[in-house]
């Protein structure tokens, strides 16, 4: 294996990187591809097929880091002999490029996948992989770390924190409030709340919609954009939505180019994940200059500006009742405020750098 120190002397000027898996579900790969790019290091994707991964190799060459963002792509499917299969072609490939001085990083979006097939062995490969197969870990916030230790038992000294940089700029964002609610036939004297994204059972979308419509105040309003995953849950959500005039539903997909008509009609986000760790969503929000109703889960406190977010227990419906009446008595447009200049804080430029020092951290 390669020497440590000879490692990073060889490779601090620039790195070749792969990401794996590709994802086009918003601009984060793209945009911390860009400024790993921007900074003059070498950045491709593989989706992990061995054919595209030796043509990735061809054109490439062979990278210096291997950089995975969704591990439990490569670990979990629906079977369990499939599952098997996948985790320990994993396993076998990571022990290989690991021999030949390739190092490897994770970064853990989520402690689990979101569908939790097979929650008990993923927890085990990934506390194995974790502890034996991954050189580093990279977090979105500092709560994570202790999470991140706790589930997988590795050491704290591996992992770095990488704080996930902002959206502002990466969407459309020309149009007015009010433009944007006459879009959307949203009457424009009422508070809005807006749940955006895929609609999938770990955001619990229902069962938010049924206590949103337990709230006093006749004004407020909620809007549920997004495709369903399943045709069970947007039947759920169709069946919450029905006899209630307060919740509105678009239950499509939303265009990149359309986003911002969501985001500029609303006074304010919420959330409803009973489990999370980093929110794609939240970071959305806040650079939209939204305030977020959201659970003190994961990286979400850490995240959302102390004045930006009304948090709640996720398991106490009571209190998603309780912070969303404290929204209504609050400024929105004050905390919407906190949490864009938060939000600013946090760059692709400093995201990139970050994670080059984790790259560059000696092997263990």
């Amino acid at each position: 294996m390669t020497d440590p120190s000879s490692y990073a002397e060889n490779v601090s000027e620039s790195l070749n990187i792969l990401f794996m898996p590709r994802s086009n579900e918003n601009p984060y790969q793209s945009s911390l591809m860009e400024s790993l790019g921007e900074s003059g290091h070498t950045v491709w994707v593989g989706g992990g097929n061995p054919i595209n991964f030796a043509r990735g190799i061809s054109e490439n060459g062979i990278p210096d880091v291997i950089h995975v963002h969704w591990l439990a792509t490569y670990l979990i499917g629906d079977s369990w002999i499939t599952t098997l299969l996948k985790s320990i072609t994993f396993g076998v490939c990571a022990l290989f490029v690991k021999l030949i001085g390739i190092k490897l990083v994770w970064t853990v979006h989520n402690l689990a996948e979101h569908e939790r097939r097979h929650p008990r062995w993923e927890r085990f490969v990934k506390s194995l992989y974790s502890g034996y197969i991954f050189d580093r870990l990279i977090v979105h916030c500092s709560s994570a770390v202790e999470l991140v230790k706790d589930t997988f038992g590795c050491e704290g000294d591996k992992i770095d924190v990488v704080p996930h940089a902002n959206y502002i700029g990466l969407y459309p964002d020309s149009i007015s409030e009010e433009r944007a609610r006459a879009e959307l036939g949203i009457d424009q004297d009422k508070t809005l709340f807006l749940h955006f994204g895929q609609i999938r059972d770990y955001k619990r979308v229902p069962w938010l919609m049924e206590y949103f419509n337990r709230t006093c105040d006749e004004d407020a309003l909620l809007l549920v954009a997004g495709n369903a995953r399943t045709e069970e849950l947007e039947k759920a959500v169709t069946d919450r939505q029905r006899n209630c005039e307060r919740i509105y539903t678009e239950l499509r997909f939303i265009p990149e180019e359309e986003v911002q008509y969501y985001f500029r009609a609303a006074d304010a986000m919420i959330l409803g994940f009973d489990k999370v760790l980093t929110s794609g969503s939240a970071v959305l929000a806040m650079s939209f200059g939204l305030p977020i109703v959201s659970p003190r889960l994961g990286c979400l406190p850490d995240m959302i500006a102390e004045d930006g977010g009304f948090f709640y227990k996720n398991d106490d419906p009571d209190e998603l009742v309780q912070a969303i009446e404290r929204a209504l008595d609050c400024e929105l447009n004050d905390a919407g405020t906190a949490n864009f200049q938060r939000a600013k804080h946090f760059t692709w430029d400093q995201m990139a750098s970050l994670t080059v020092e984790s790259y560059l951290h000696p092997f263990e």
